[in-house]
């Protein structure tokens, strides 16, 4: 379920208060600043609507029925703030669950938000803050050597060329399910083409960012500047886009399971399908400035794990949960500079 304000702030030592503290004060600076997302600043959308796909075992839940629909509303972008899409740069997808309509204002029942590569290459809410405060030139020193940061998961995570509807997004933070039995499952989301095709648009294994999350686009790259969100509201002419989302489980008593730099094993968690996604109308320029997302937005029998749980020793901001607990703290925040921002809106 979606925790409340006083539940995200209660029992949080001083350390992560502080931690987050600057977070939100440098997201919200970033948001009035560009007038915008202080992240993921351009993207494109669409509604349409979601079928529960799951297999007869999965656990039964209140959220995942088989066979009920749901209204949707997804947008892509690309992390970075540049409205360049041939930026050397990842991917996202973030997907919002709703009630009785698509309606890009409102909170929805379950967001998911999702990026390419299958893992996050910082652990923590530290060592993400450690990054935005690190200048590029110094990350080498600062952030690579000491293994602060992953390169090698940062680099699986660009992308250059292809289509947003050709590759593979993940949720990196897990989330705790809890079926009608009162079990508890960590569950890992993804989403894939609706053709199942291998992922398409990845740099070479070569590439190594050496801590960078943005780049220029290539010397004399002939593309449009806005060729991942033309090709994707082109395909509204020709029957829309489809998707599959799928889930990882795995057990609630294993609390590695929150490390958002691990790639869970599919062989052992098998990813499986949970919704068929067709999507059948572009959204506006308007209800994608309206529209907003939320790692804490979630049904009732889905939770985001809390780095205040008592699940781990230690400072929070150590501890693995502290990633998405930031996030929810942090986009709060965020969102409250963009609505604040004099208009028009990057978005």
């Amino acid at each position: 379920m979606s925790h409340s304000l006083e539940a995200l702030t209660a029992g949080m030592d001083a350390d992560f208060q502080q931690i987050i503290a600057q977070l939100q004060g440098m997201f919200a600076h970033a948001a009035g600043k560009v007038h915008g997302r202080p992240t993921h600043t351009y993207g494109v959308g669409a509604r349409g609507e979601a079928r529960i796909v799951v297999p007869i075992e999965f656990p039964e839940n209140d959220f995942f029925i088989p066979g009920k629909t749901y209204p949707v509303l997804l947008r892509h972008s690309t992390p970075g703030g540049r409205s360049d899409n041939r930026a050397r740069d990842g991917a996202s997808a973030s997907v919002k669950f709703c009630d009785e309509q698509a309606d890009p204002s409102a909170q929805g029942l379950q967001n998911i938000l999702m990026n390419t590569a299958r893992s996050l290459f910082v652990r923590t809410a530290r060592t993400f803050f450690k990054l935005v405060t690190t200048p590029n030139e110094e990350r080498v020193e600062k952030l690579l050597e000491p293994k602060i940061l992953d390169d090698a998961i940062l680099a699986e995570a660009f992308r250059s060329g292809g289509s947003f509807t050709e590759y593979y997004f993940h949720s990196q933070i897990c989330y705790e399910l809890t079926d009608r039995s009162g079990a508890m499952s960590y569950l890992r989301f993804r989403l894939v083409p609706g053709d199942r095709g291998p992922e398409r648009g990845q740099l070479p294994t070569s590439w190594q960012p050496k801590g960078v999350t943005c780049f220029p686009p290539f010397e004399g790259d002939p593309r449009s500047e806005s060729y991942l969100r033309q090709d994707f509201l082109s395909r509204f002419q020709y029957g829309g886009i489809r998707y599959f989302l799928q889930g990882q489980l795995r057990p609630g008593n294993d609390k590695d399971a929150v490390d958002c730099t691990q790639v869970w094993d599919p062989e052992r968690y098998p990813w499986t399908d949970l919704a068929e996604i067709h999507l059948t109308e572009a959204l506006t320029p308007d209800e994608l400035d309206v529209l907003a997302f939320d790692v804490n937005w979630t049904h009732p029998c889905i939770a985001l794990p809390l780095a205040t749980s008592g699940l781990w020793e230690g400072l929070q901001a150590d501890n693995p949960a502290s990633l998405g607990h930031a996030r929810a703290l942090v986009y709060q925040a965020a969102r409250k500079a963009r609505a604040e921002s004099s208009l028009p809106h990057a978005s």
